[in-house]
């Protein structure tokens, strides 16, 4: 029994503080929600360049029944273009990454990513680690000055 735990004798089963499962062997029930203990890692490079991209937005959003649910506080890569989240939380089965640039010059993209839970005693259903990396391209309506000059000098000479 942890320490500041009490247990309580109800109808013959022994209680400890708040848990939800019946430990056979023990004799008590605990009361309180299952959880999952998960972390979702990854880098985030230009496709085109192969270099990492720093300061894009990462979210991460548990799959509860087939919807992703409301996220976690967002992430932003580092220098290196890597973010880490780590998290416990309601049992689920799959979790929802989207990189997004704050800035607008890459392309949003997103991958979803079924935990493989492992482990887990007491309350805790399951632990995993996945590690989630993408490969931004260059959004489309984003133009540099100077890939648009670059554009618009191909244009003059074609004529």
């Amino acid at each position: 029994m942890g320490e500041g735990q009490q247990r309580f004798l109800v109808r013959g089963i022994d209680v400890v503080g708040l848990g939800s499962r019946w430990h056979a062997r023990q004799g008590f029930l605990e009361y309180g929600c299952p959880y999952v203990r998960f972390e979702v890692k990854g880098k985030v490079m230009d496709k085109k360049k192969k270099r990492p991209l720093e300061g894009i937005q990462v979210s991460v959003r548990p799959i509860i029944r087939e919807e992703p649910s409301q996220r976690y506080a967002p992430l932003y890569t580092d220098k290196k273009g890597v973010y880490s989240l780590q998290q416990e939380d309601m049992p689920f089965d799959s979790i929802q990454v989207m990189c997004e640039d704050p800035s607008g010059v890459y392309q949003t993209s997103s991958a979803t990513v079924r935990l493989e839970l492992k482990g887990g005693a007491g309350r805790c259903v399951g632990v995993d680690s996945q590690v989630v990396n993408f490969e931004l391209s260059k959004s489309i309506k984003h133009f540099s000055l100077s890939d648009f000059l670059k554009k618009v000098i191909v244009c003059i000479k074609k004529r």
